[in-house]
């Protein structure tokens, strides 16, 4: 583990994702540009960043003429750790979603309904994997709660498809 006095991640999921497994002393830096500036700024700590769909050498191009180590996922500048959070078999694209999609076993009709969803949508592949661990986790669980506990994330999503539309199209697919 990194000796790290304190992160600062992009959102909500993530923090509440290091709590649960330890990680204390978390702050939210508001979205990936705001941590990259903070990154910029301190003096001290290590900062979580999706590599979405740039992945670790997009970011690391943004230091290219700052004295920095790289060595993927970490830039270092100092006492500071910029930590691209993605797929290492992809150049760390992705977000901790992708990571924690991976680790899901999903079975053929699972990954038949994802599917036919995500063909409705215009998404990025990040934004797809996001959506995919949403749709995977309430697969597995049948708690239809899990779409309100992932903050501004899940709010979003059932703000622009509606739930009582979500819930009709999951009953239509027999999924619920």
């Amino acid at each position: 583990m990194l000796n790290c006095s304190r992160y600062i991640v992009e959102g909500k999921f993530d923090e509440i994702i290091l709590n649960k497994i330890g990680v204390y002393n978390v702050d939210v830096g508001n979205g990936k540009e705001n941590v990259i500036r903070q990154f910029r700024i301190a003096s001290n700590g290590c900062f979580l960043v999706d590599g979405n769909d740039e992945g670790f050498n997009g970011i690391a191009n943004r230091f290219v003429n700052l004295y920095a180590s790289l060595n993927p996922p970490i830039i270092s500048m100092g006492n500071k750790k910029l930590i691209v959070v993605g797929d290492p078999e992809n150049g760390y694209r992705g977000s901790m979603e992708s990571i924690l999609l991976k680790m899901i076993e999903i079975n053929e009709e699972e990954i038949n309904v994802i599917r036919q969803f995500l063909q409705k949508v215009s998404l990025t592949n990040a934004q797809r994997d996001k959506v995919s661990l949403i749709m995977t986790t309430f697969l597995k669980t049948q708690d239809y709660q899990i779409f309100f506990s992932i903050d501004r994330f899940a709010s979003r999503i059932i703000e622009f498809l509606g739930r009582d539309k979500i819930r009709k199209k999951l009953e239509e697919l027999r999924i619920i």
